[in-house]
């Protein structure tokens, strides 16, 4: 995963990491100390879609996915077990 400088967790106030839920690979993105600036979340969402990455993000508490229809469908009936 090349991650660009400017997205280091202090600079942005948010932490990338990449999970797995029942076997799917997922990208998480997670504040960490403020609300999630468009910047931040914008490059998130282009970088997923680019290579084709399942997707998870919080902003202000709220949970949001895009993926694959099988990780949709995990995600739709399980989000509490990727806190």
């Amino acid at each position: 995963m090349e991650i660009p400088e400017w997205m280091k967790p202090n600079e942005v106030d948010a932490i990338l990491d990449l999970r797995e839920l029942e076997g799917h690979q997922y990208l998480k993105l997670t504040e960490a100390g403020s609300i999630m600036r468009a910047k931040v979340l914008s490059w998130f969402l282009q970088y997923a879609l680019n290579i084709g990455a399942n997707a998870v993000w919080e902003v202000e508490g709220g949970l949001n996915w895009v993926g694959t229809a099988e990780f949709n469908a995990i995600m739709g009936k399980k989000p509490p077990l990727i806190k």
